[in-house]
């Protein structure tokens, strides 16, 4: 029986300090997809309620 490849995706860094580094980098100007992305596999990762995700991208600007 041949197994199917599967994806891990481990988030280690506390969520105070990712949020942060988050913060800084959307001020430095990196794009807001590239943030958004990354929050979203942090959220995935951490099993977070979408009510908490959709909290920090207003925090961040990216939702209105």
């Amino acid at each position: 029986m041949i197994e199917s490849p599967s994806v891990t995706i481990k988030s280690d860094i506390p969520e105070d300090i990712f949020i942060e580094n988050l913060l800084n980098m959307k001020y430095s100007g990196v794009s807001e997809r590239y943030i958004l992305l990354c929050i979203s596999f942090h959220a995935m990762a951490n099993s977070w309620d979408i009510d908490k995700l959709f909290y920090y991208c207003k925090l961040m600007g990216i939702l209105k």
